[in-house]
């Protein structure tokens, strides 16, 4: 974790939630358009596996429309939305 914290340029940050505490967890939290720029580079070289691949996907298409500004538009904000709300456990296409 420490080695992918350092390649997203990011901080590496312990966390405890109430379900689990005798474990300890680690997340890397990136927000930067740098960031997930590095993350998409290396996922487009080592992509996912099942769902996880068409999450990233859709990571993608949102950070491509933050690139273009289109975020920042009524149209843009929908189609982000939308693309929201058909990832994970709401996912209905899986191709």
């Amino acid at each position: 974790m420490v080695l992918l914290a350092e390649f997203l340029q990011k901080e590496l940050k312990e966390r405890s939630k109430a379900y689990c505490k005798s474990k300890n967890q680690y997340v890397v939290f990136i927000s930067s358009l740098e960031s997930n720029k590095i993350l998409c580079s290396y996922l487009s070289i080592y992509p996912l596996f099942s769902s996880k691949f068409l999450n990233s996907q859709d990571c993608f298409r949102v950070m491509k429309l933050i690139e273009e500004k289109k975020h920042k538009t009524e149209a843009g904000k929908t189609l982000i939305n939308e693309i929201k709300n058909n990832m994970n456990d709401r996912r209905t296409e899986f191709v």
